[in-house]
């Protein structure tokens, strides 16, 4: 596999030396400026090496390096030029984030040799961003199916919630998915020191007193304190903090923070999880939209209109019943499942896993469940 270059100079015979020379090992990309080289990035996502001269009208190397980095947060990023000053290479590390700093002139030899370099430190991230969306994914997952099967009342809405953040983060255009999923799952996770009469009337969908409601609150705090232990989830623990954050600064925590100063996660977090809570208030998704329409002033309102168009483009769910033999991983449940002793083993909403086949099915020995379980199911 060839893995993609992108070289920034606007020295058009420079580009193409290094096209004619580097083609047969790397798939060359060039552009003359770093505004056609951004235009460059946002077309091909997966240019693992960025080569660029310093000494550029209009916007210099650095400077095209620093939006470089937030375009395409993965590429390998190179500073070539002839200006071998202190300063150069100090702004071109510090402000660019550069793995190497290259003196003109470079032969094609020797560019070579350092694109290989470059590429294997590109491996090392990808590497480290696939074991993020693996490893520790997975970790969560199974996280939270424990606790959603341990304690349906409390975790019995995190697919719920998940489905919804996914859905509006895909209508945004975000391709940081697998952390906004690990954001929605890991969200309530302060929910486990809260009061069972607390619990229960969200369950019911019943409104909280003064008292409750900040005692409610207080999860988030909880939440974001765990979270924090694990590395590389410092952003999703923030988001977790202020999820229950107002953008017009009402909410919890009680400081300053608000608008757009707040992190994005937690935006999406608060229209998703009021949405959620409006809907078991209301019975209805219009009913939870009006909640929402009513209340805009504490939403992000670039978020709201994306969240809005996510849940007409959302995936279509027909409502089938099925005995226990037809349950099959990804279906989701259309109401609570009791057993003939009224124990809830697993809540309305809550996806359909193996895990939760094999307890109905250990279950089924003991205790009498439902002939059919109502559950939707996706097309």
């Amino acid at each position: 596999m060839k893995y993609a270059v992108l070289f920034v100079d606007d020295e058009v015979n420079v580009l193409n030396a290094y096209k004619r020379n580097l083609r047969k090992y790397f798939d060359i990309h060039t552009a003359l400026s770093g505004k056609d080289a951004l235009e460059v990035l946002a077309k091909h996502k997966e240019i693992a090496v960025i080569v660029t001269d310093m000494q550029m009208p209009s916007m210099n190397g650095v400077e095209f390096l620093q939006q470089a980095r937030g375009a395409s947060k993965n590429s390998v990023r190179l500073m070539l030029t002839g200006n071998a000053d202190q300063k150069t290479a100090i702004d071109a590390i510090n402000q660019g984030d550069i793995f190497r700093f290259i003196n003109k002139p470079c032969s094609p030899a020797e560019m070579l040799q350092i694109l290989k370099l470059s590429i294997k430190q590109y491996q090392l991230i990808v590497a480290e961003q696939e074991m993020l969306r693996t490893t520790l994914k997975k970790s969560i997952e199974a996280l939270i199916e424990t606790l959603s099967l341990a304690c349906p009342e409390s975790f019995g809405s995190v697919s719920r919630v998940k489905r919804y953040v996914i859905d509006c983060v895909k209508a945004m255009g975000s391709h940081s998915l697998w952390m906004y999923e690990a954001m929605a799952m890991l969200a309530q996770l302060g929910y486990i020191t809260l009061p069972k009469t607390i619990i229960d009337k969200l369950m019911m969908g019943q409104p909280l007193d003064e008292d409750q409601q900040l005692e409610f609150y207080k999860h988030s705090e909880v939440g974001f304190k765990l979270v924090s232990k694990i590395p590389r989830l410092e952003d999703v623990a923030q988001a977790i903090r202020y999820q229950n954050k107002g953008y017009d600064g009402s909410g919890f925590p009680e400081d300053n923070l608000c608008g757009n100063d707040l992190p994005v996660g937690a935006r999406i977090l608060k229209i998703a999880l009021d949405y959620e809570r409006f809907e078991k208030l209301g019975g209805s998704a219009e009913s939870a939209l009006a909640h929402i329409h009513e209340n805009q002033e504490r939403y992000d309102p670039r978020i709201f209109k994306f969240f809005v168009q996510s849940l007409g483009e959302a995936r279509q769910l027909t409502l089938e019943h099925v005995g226990l033999m037809g349950l099959t991983p990804g279906m989701v449940f259309a109401e609570d499942v009791m057993t003939d002793q009224e124990l809830l083993l697993v809540s309305k909403g809550q996806e359909v896993t193996e895990c939760v086949i094999d307890r109905f099915y250990n279950f089924s020995r003991h205790h009498k469940l439902p002939e059919q379980f109502g559950v939707y199911v996706s097309h």
